[in-house]
């Protein structure tokens, strides 16, 4: 009976051992489950922050290169701006010194024959302007090249230059010479434009009659006061040319 009771007890004492070790595998096995699952979160996090961190540089990265060009546009468009504004100004200002090249033409003693003779021209061409334009109410998808046609078969010729420099030393006996032989490099073109800036005709008017456009006509006109070695714009350097001719006199 003693030993019958000593088995029962061994068996029970090897089944709650064998209990407890279930107990603690089944504990281990679920602190690793847990751990594991942790661990997983935590990659995933991990893995998750490293893909959004990236995804923040990429935008980022984006953002500033767009920032860069749009702050590049923004400084060309200012740079841009200020380009024309100046363009603008010295226009202006060459419309200005042109005028005051026309006054000073105007009183002049001599010359006035030569002025009346040119006078009349420009009022011919301003008759027939004035016709197209009327003629071309109907139909004024023609007007630009019915003008172009007409400036070219009268200021834009060759009798105008002609004119110009008639009337020129007429007015300035010797000036355009005198100009000439300090600028012996000049050529036929330059020296029909100095002609027309020095008897005060528009920058818009030059354009038609030389037969170019304002752009072309403005970068000529830099280039070509630089090689005079004038530190300002041309209408302005022929302008104080002129003057002092007046003074000399």
């Amino acid at each position: 009976m003693w030993i019958t009771d000593s088995r029962i007890m061994g068996k029970f004492a090897i089944f709650e051992i064998w209990k407890k070790k279930i107990s603690m595998n089944f504990v281990a096995i679920i602190v690793i489950a847990v751990l594991t699952v942790a661990l997983a979160l935590v990659s995933y996090g991990y893995f998750l922050c490293r893909e959004n961190l990236r995804r923040e540089r990429k935008m980022n990265s984006v953002f500033y290169g767009l920032s860069r060009d749009l702050e590049g546009d923004t400084w060309r468009q200012k740079d841009t701006i200020q380009g024309q504004r100046e363009e603008i100004e010295n226009l202006a200002a060459e419309v200005r010194e042109s005028k005051a090249m026309a006054r000073m033409l105007r009183q002049r003693p001599k010359g006035s024959g030569e002025l009346i003779a040119f006078t009349e021209k420009l009022l011919l061409v301003t008759d027939e302007l004035a016709n197209v334009y009327l003629e071309s109410a109907a139909h004024p998808e023609t007007l630009g090249r019915r003008v172009r046609e007409v400036l070219d078969s009268t200021i834009a010729d060759r009798g105008t230059f002609g004119q110009v420099d008639s009337l020129m030393e007429a007015s300035y006996p010797g000036f355009l010479k005198g100009l000439y032989s300090e600028y012996p490099w000049m050529t036929d073109q330059d020296r029909q434009l100095v002609a027309l800036m020095c008897c005060g005709i528009s920058p818009n008017a030059v354009s038609v009659i030389m037969g170019m456009d304002m752009n072309r006509l403005s970068k000529w006109k830099t280039q070509l006061a630089k090689k005079m070695g004038s530190p300002v714009r041309l209408s302005k350097f022929l302008n104080e040319k002129l003057l002092d001719y007046n003074v000399s006199l």
